[in-house]
């Protein structure tokens, strides 16, 4: 196990800044580009994009969640999904700029952006192998056990979305 040093804990503590955003608040517009990390605290997120013309939900955030839009972020790419608040939230947010400067003062930091970033592409996989490897019933209880507060917020719709099924087969198991 590893620790990090009490100087760069209390030097990134100060670096992000609390951020409190409302229900149905959009964080991250498809189409832009995402200068930072975010750390939900308290609240609820969902990403979407658009699928044929439909959104489409592909992936949920609650509690102790860190977002990060790596094309974006990592590449300066304009992100293809859009970040929506699905309730009243309290994140700390954490310029790209600041994280880089903290990657350079500090060894930690490289080491604690590597977890994050690996554990968002875990979430991220995960996901695709529920989709594509699980029946529906599977599929909705996946979501129940990993995404119940956000997922419950979602209506019927974007809840199927999330599970890549067409509503009326998602009806059948609810």
């Amino acid at each position: 196990m590893w620790s990090l040093s009490r100087r760069f804990l209390a030097e990134f503590r100060a670096s992000a800044a609390e951020v409190t955003y409302r229900k149905d608040a959009i964080w991250l517009a498809a189409g832009h580009s995402c200068r930072e990390l975010l750390f939900i605290q308290s609240g609820n997120m969902a990403a979407s994009r658009e699928n044929d013309g439909k959104p489409c939900t592909t992936m949920l955030y609650g509690a102790g969640n860190t977002v990060i839009v790596g094309d974006a972020l990592f590449r300066g790419e304009l992100s293809t999904e859009t970040f929506r608040f699905l309730s009243d939230a309290r994140v700390f947010a954490l310029p790209d700029r600041t994280m880089d400067a903290l990657t350079l003062k500090y060894p930690d930091a490289r080491l604690l952006l590597n977890y994050f970033v690996g554990d968002e592409l875990n979430r991220h996989k995960t996901h695709s192998h529920v989709l594509s490897l699980l029946p529906p019933e599977a599929r909705v209880a996946y979501a129940h056990a990993n995404f119940r507060a956000p997922f419950l917020l979602l209506t019927r719709e974007e809840q199927a979305s999330f599970l890549g099924m067409p509503r009326r087969v998602y009806q059948r198991y609810v």
